[in-house]
């Protein structure tokens, strides 16, 4: 089977993998929350020494900050990872990658040379709307986009797939619900 990835594959993996890291999760949650915790107890103490008017300001403020913050991190995310992989993965875009099982190995041929993985060091894979990460114990993963360039789905993805988790004796995360937000 033959793939060719481009920059928006490589931006939904950073994605996914930005929303499974607790250190992300937690980094994105804090930011989203301390302003407006801030500007609450500003309000607050400013309630407390007789201001309404400036209290009901940062009381709004907080609630703008809640609204439009989470469109401003989710842009800011996509913008950093995409500068990222313009910067470290260019030379790999529309590259096509052959992929192969034969005993009891993934064998990947690219524009860099012929890998051959055991299928024992897959630590899994999962299953998106519009791809399938295959990741390694290495730490590394296998992008597949489930379309071709033309936008047609790839029809030996399927099989090969199957082939893949049959051989492997794997299990798939079904992850299709999964959306950047």
């Amino acid at each position: 089977m033959q793939i060719t990835l481009n920059a928006q594959d490589f931006l939904i993996h950073q994605l996914f993998l930005a929303t499974q890291d607790d250190k992300v999760r937690r980094t994105r949650l804090r930011n989203r929350l301390l302003i407006p915790i801030v500007f609450n107890g500003l309000a607050f103490i400013c309630v407390w020494f007789n201001h309404p008017l400036i209290s009901i300001v940062l009381f709004m403020m907080a609630i703008v900050w809640l609204v439009i913050y989470p469109i401003y991190d989710r842009r800011q995310y996509k913008a950093t990872y995409l500068q990222q992989i313009q910067t470290n993965h260019q030379n790999e875009f529309e590259q096509p990658t052959q992929l192969s099982i034969q005993n009891q190995f993934l064998n990947i041929k690219d524009h860099k040379g012929s890998f051959d993985t055991p299928l024992n060091q897959i630590a899994a894979v999962t299953k998106l709307k519009t791809h399938y990460f295959i990741s390694f114990h290495s730490g590394h993963s296998l992008i597949i986009p489930q379309c071709l360039q033309n936008g047609k789905l790839n029809p030996e993805l399927d099989a090969f797939i199957e082939q893949l988790l049959t051989v492997g004796k794997l299990g798939i995360t079904d992850n299709t619900k999964w959306k950047w937000k």
